[in-house]
């Protein structure tokens, strides 16, 4: 199984109002999938990564971190399997969540590595 970068969000934002930061925030274009049984809501393309964003999840609580108080994820996956690259730009979108106010984010790898908090 791959790992990625992840990005967990806890917002009083609305849905629509967090897609849209996102989507100018980072100028990335998140379309809606429509993919029955899926737990992907959006996703889209930003530069040479894809990005999938899942609204609720069931995540435990688990290696101290609080997941279930965060209802969105952000899940980042470079197209060439470059770990370094994707890293960059996870941190880029939670640099810029963060900077536009309203957002708390943690930043994690393979759900086991808390990378940064926000």
């Amino acid at each position: 199984m791959s790992s990625y970068h992840q990005i967990f969000v806890q917002t009083g934002e609305t849905e629509q109002q967090f897609l849209d930061d996102l989507r100018s925030l980072v100028d990335a274009d998140l379309k809606e999938v429509d993919h029955p049984g899926s737990v992907v809501k959006f996703g889209g393309y930003y530069d040479d990564s894809i990005f999938e964003v899942e609204i609720g999840h069931e995540l435990d609580d688990d290696f101290g971190m609080d997941f279930s108080n965060y209802q969105i994820i952000v899940t980042i996956r470079e197209l060439h399997s470059n770990n370094s690259l994707e890293e960059r730009t996870a941190r880029n979108f939670c640099t810029k969540l963060h900077s536009r106010g309203g957002y708390k984010l943690l930043l994690v790898y393979d759900l086991q590595d808390l990378i940064a908090s926000y």
